[in-house]
């Protein structure tokens, strides 16, 4: 998740209801918006999240390519 605003907890929700998503990875340019939305959807949507430095990263981290 590249961006952690208010559409992000929505989109994870939907995602989580139609895939068998076991971690999401997450950056945000404020940090601290990243590690809210980590602590709200690890509680709400029972999944872990993995906040990363940045961008690239999160995409060099990523499995589903």
């Amino acid at each position: 998740m590249i961006g952690t605003g208010a559409q992000a907890l929505f989109q994870a929700e939907g995602i989580c209801r139609v895939r068998p998503i076991q971690e999401i990875l997450a950056y945000d340019q404020e940090r601290e918006r990243a590690r809210r939305f980590a602590e709200i959807v690890s509680k709400q949507l029972g999944v872990s999240v993995r906040v990363t430095e940045s961008s690239k990263a999160l995409v060099e981290m990523s499995t589903c390519w």
